[in-house]
């Protein structure tokens, strides 16, 4: 199956295994890479700098993965996108910031980039600073202290509404199903 993803990665399939904090590794990044797709694992999954650059020295060269870099409040930042270069990462993620600095790392390489937005005016960003694609993901999954409810868990109709960044968004009054 050709598709655009899978040009852009060198995959068979368009699928991608979403990074998970403390659940990614190197199994699974093998045994989705196996499967004819791509894994991502985020670099904070390793504790330290030291295990995740011995991670991208002992993976399998030739294996497509991703890493997942938190830009803000990330103190291992620079070491961390420094090993991610030197590994030549095929596939970046970025969550949480101004993703220009990464792009232009990874971009010098080759690297593909694609970048978490929450909304419009994130995702505006992203593409200025030069990302391939952009991951829609809900704001409370990089904000809220626990998991925002879901349909399944609250079943209840919301009525759309314009967010602060131009999204669009559901919101009701609050309520606990729990």
């Amino acid at each position: 199956m050709e598709t655009a993803i899978t040009r852009m990665l060198g995959i068979r399939y368009p699928i991608v295994a979403a990074p998970m904090f403390l659940v990614s590794g190197a199994r699974l990044l093998l045994a989705v890479a196996e499967a004819g797709a791509i894994g991502v694992i985020p670099s904070l999954n390793f504790r330290t700098h030291a295990a995740f650059r011995e991670f991208l020295e002992t993976f399998p060269q030739g294996v497509p993965f991703g890493v997942n870099l938190i830009l803000k409040n990330n103190p291992r930042l620079e070491e961390d996108l420094e090993a991610v270069a030197e590994r030549k990462v095929p596939l970046v993620v970025t969550s949480l910031g101004d993703p220009t600095r990464v792009v232009e790392k990874v971009k010098a390489y080759g690297g593909v980039i694609w970048c978490d937005v929450v909304g419009l005016r994130h995702g505006r960003k992203a593409v200025e600073a030069g990302a391939d694609a952009l991951v829609a993901v809900p704001q409370a999954h990089h904000v809220a202290p626990d998991p925002a409810p879901s349909p399944i868990h609250n079943p209840q109709p919301t009525k759309p509404t314009h967010n602060s960044d131009g999204g669009i968004s559901r919101t009701k009054k609050k309520t606990s199903t729990y």
